[in-house]
């Protein structure tokens, strides 16, 4: 449902694309952070960390999310804190900050909202306290939306359609290389001259990428992969290496249960192709996601979405179908097209 190319430039890398809900807060970008983590308070399931800095300071980006750039966000969220006082607020990249929250430890949890100044980008969220006070947002009830009206709240929800990261080429003529409908179809050669006849390379992507109310895509530098860990992990693709782990877990071989590791205890080589973690032992079936560490020029993406009051999904095959009916003779019928 989406084809990338490019233009101006001679070549560019395929990206990931993550489609998400209207909540963009996801657990993963606050726990690539050492400062956070994930524990029960007050019978609730919270993102902590711990103050190490003085109130009057600045604790730098706690939270970085995908912010666009001179687009105004508003998040709600219910916050405590151990002892002290604690806040909670933007940081925009003008090194200017504003308050979302401001809570004292005789409260409990307390209900906040606030909207990112007009006209100003954002770096990240985070916290201002005194020093050696733990600070907890109640998971069940953050979220950050573009906007400047605070809605209920929705659990953050994605997916994403991963694609083998081939060199797209262009051509100073306008002749492009693409990937659509999860084909690749090479028009220019690798020294750059358009070919004769264009090859197509099937099944080049993974995933679904389903569109959500309200909701934003990414287009993120981005690889999954997957090994049997000896000694440690190298990526299967050595021109991708890795610029930081997204997500990382260990796969039971038994039952294909995935248990997360936390990825701030991983050591990535000097070269950045492989990494070791303390919690893997040789045998250990690995599964985990990346940024890569290549430059480069990035490819146009255009998204088209279906109404999903006409599109369904086959049960068996998982293929997607538009739907609408036809009639001939007076004699109606249901005719699909794959989309």
């Amino acid at each position: 449902l989406f084809d990338r190319h490019f233009s101006g430039t001679k070549s560019a890398v395929a990206p990931r694309l993550r489609s998400v809900g209207k909540n963009i807060f996801r657990e993963v970008d606050a726990l690539v952070n050492t400062r956070y983590s994930i524990v029960n308070y007050l019978g609730e399931r919270c993102l902590s960390w711990l103050a190490n800095n003085a109130m009057s300071g600045n604790a730098g980006a706690i939270f970085v999310g995908a912010f666009a750039p001179n687009t105004q966000y508003t998040v709600t969220l219910e916050m405590a804190v151990d002892s002290g006082q604690a806040g909670f607020r933007f940081l925009y990249t003008d090194g200017t900050a504003q308050y979302i929250a401001f809570i004292s430890a005789e409260t409990g949890f307390t209900a906040a909202s606030a909207t990112s100044q007009a006209g100003k980008s954002i770096l990240g969220l985070s916290g201002a306290h005194n020093a050696g006070q733990r600070v907890y947002i109640k998971l069940s009830s953050f979220q950050i939306e573009k906007g400047t009206t605070a809605t209920p709240y929705e659990p953050y929800i994605e997916s994403t359609l991963y694609t083998e990261p081939y060199t797209l080429r262009r051509t100073p003529e306008g002749v492009y290389d693409e990937i659509s409908d999860g084909r690749l179809i090479r028009r220019v050669g690798e020294d750059g001259s358009p070919l004769a006849t264009p090859v197509v390379v099937e099944n080049v992507t993974s995933g679904t990428l389903t569109a959500y109310p309200s909701g934003t895509v990414y287009v993120e530098p981005a690889l999954a992969d997957a090994g049997v860990y000896d000694g440690g992990i190298t990526v299967l693709r050595a021109d991708f290496p890795i610029q930081s782990l997204e997500t990382l877990y260990k796969v039971d071989f038994a039952t294909g249960t995935q248990t997360p590791l936390d990825v701030s205890e991983a050591v990535i080589s000097p070269d950045s192709k492989s990494f070791t973690h303390p919690d893997l032992i040789d045998g250990d079936i690995v599964f985990f996601t990346y940024y890569y560490a290549v430059e480069g020029p990035q490819p146009e993406i255009d998204v088209e979405y279906y109404d999903s009051r006409y599109v369904i999904k086959d049960s068996v095959t998982e293929k997607f179908y538009k739907w609408h009916i036809a009639v001939a003779d007076g004699v109606p019928s249901i005719e699909l097209t794959e989309v």
